[in-house]
Formats: structure tokens, sequence, C-alpha cells
């Protein structure tokens, strides 16, 4: 047991990067960490898709390989309920601005307009689903 809790834990750009296990396990400790009702806030790759993806970037920027976890909605939520945390809201994030190409030899990321006027954002050729997580600790019955 952890003399110190904290009321909220923020997670930014990094769950992707983890894999299956590592996911859960950080998840599993980020609730001991936490207060009852305390919160997890989430900046990571989430989708609604029944489809969990992982790959591996190789470029300029990650020569050795980057991993990447692209997890769905109902992923996450399983393994967060499993980690002791009441049911997650997720939030699509929806970037306001256009990002400019820079050109097949930049993978900086990038914006395209959909015909609904939401914003894509890719890197290369991959699509960014980043959306913002907020799940509470389940808090126990004393």
């Amino acid at each position: 047991e952890r003399a110190e809790h904290y009321d909220v834990i923020v997670a930014n750009a990094i769950l992707y990067g983890f894999t299956d296990d590592l996911f859960n396990s950080s998840l599993h400790n980020i609730a001991q960490a936490l207060a009852p009702k305390g919160s997890l806030v989430a900046f990571d790759f989430f989708h609604p898709w029944e489809q969990d993806v992982e790959l591996v970037e190789k470029s300029a920027h990650f020569p050795n390989g980057h991993p990447l976890h692209f997890r769905s909605y109902a992923t996450a939520s399983k393994a967060l309920r499993s980690a002791g945390f009441d049911e997650p809201q997720f939030s699509a994030f929806q970037i306001g601005i256009d990002l400019p190409d820079k050109g097949y030899a930049s993978i900086s990321t990038r914006t395209r307009v959909t015909t609904s006027g939401d914003r894509l954002m890719f890197r290369g050729c991959i699509s960014q689903p980043w959306c913002h997580l907020v799940a509470s600790k389940v808090a126990k019955n004393v």
C-alpha cells in the first residue's frame, strides 16, 4: 500500500508505445497510486472501431523502430475496468487548425479535411487517432 495517493494522474502520449502486458500493468500501477475516486486523464491513440492494431514505425526519426498500439475503446475499457476503474469516457481529439503537408520527405504531422469538415491527423502514412480519456478509480466500500 502506498503512503501517498494522487487525485489525478496524467498520461500524455505514452500509452500507445506499450505492449498489451505493459499497458495493463501500467493501468494497475496508476490505479494503486490514485486516491479513491481519483482520475486518470490520458491523451493517446484510442478509437471506436472494434480493431486493435500494433505496428512498428521505422523512419529517419526512428531507425531502430518505434512501436505503436492503436487500441479500441472496448479493449481499453476492459483493461481499465480490470485495473479498478469505472467506465471510462473517451472523446476523440479534434484539431482546429490546418497543419501543412511538408511533402513525402517529411513525416511531420499534417491534417486532411474531410467532407464533413473534420480534420484527420496523419504522420506519413499513419493515421493518428488521438483521443482524450478520463477514467476514475472505483471507490472501495469501507
